[in-house]
């Protein structure tokens, strides 16, 4: 068996403790917007549309930092599943970070103001998909 490096160690215990921040945060936060009725009329007024990428962004939501927990704990294991997996969430996130803000903005331009700021969490996904393509680390997920 590999023995894996402390870059595997740190990003495997970071991804599932963001995993499970996130997921704490993002299901609260997201259950809190659709129980608030000012923001809910202000979104229904918007059209469907707007309620359905809420919804949809609550399942994702769900579904992406289940993933980080799992996708961190085959890395802690050295599974190059959970390598690949990593690396396809990050690009997915990383996408998702540049933008859904816009098609947020698009859909509140009328009654709110928000401001386009890339999140601090492109980081962490930009640092995955480099750090697990290098072949340093690919190396030590060979069996």
């Amino acid at each position: 068996m590999n023995k894996k490096s402390d870059g595997i160690l740190v990003l495997g215990v970071t991804a599932i403790l963001f995993g499970i921040w996130s997921l704490s945060y993002y299901l609260v936060s997201d259950l809190v917007f659709l129980k608030n009725p000012h923001l809910l009329s202000q979104l229904q007024s918007k059209g469907m549309l707007s309620n359905k990428i809420i919804y949809l962004g609550l399942v994702s939501n769900f579904v992406i930092y289940s993933l980080f927990i799992i996708g961190g704990i085959a890395i802690l294991k050295l599974k190059n599943w959970g390598r690949n997996l990593l690396i396809l969430i990050s690009i997915v996130q990383l996408a998702n970070s540049l933008v859904f803000p816009h098609i947020w903005k698009g859909i509140m331009s009328n009654t709110a103001n928000y401001a386009i700021i890339p999140t601090p969490n492109l980081i962490l996904y930009i640092i995955n998909i480099w750090f697990f393509n290098r072949r340093a680390t690919k190396e030590q997920f060979k069996s």
